[in-house]
């Protein structure tokens, strides 16, 4: 699976103080471009995925992991990845 085909998507919601983490090690195990879509958060979420160097797509209000997760498909595509992978945000 090509990694410039394959998009890593990691649905976050007010996971600050974990979610720099969870990007830092999608990306140490290869150069996966990762795609947070930030459900909603009023935390520092997104600045802390994109310090960690993922892209990052907001929800302006919390709409769950679902409509979180097909935001990413959904950008995926449009985007012209072959492959989506998703990950949980909480580390676990």
């Amino acid at each position: 699976m090509p990694y410039a085909s394959t998009l890593i998507i990691v649905p976050a919601y007010q996971e600050k103080g974990r979610i720099g983490a969870v990007v830092k090690k999608i990306k140490a195990t290869g150069p996966w471009p990762v795609l947070v879509v930030d459900d909603g958060s009023n935390d520092a979420t997104a600045e802390e995925a994109e310090k960690a160097g993922a892209k990052v797509v907001r929800h302006v209000i919390n709409r769950g992991p679902g409509a979180a997760t097909m935001t990413g498909l959904a950008k995926a595509r449009q985007e012209g990845y072959t492959y989506a992978i998703t990950i949980d945000g909480d580390d676990q």
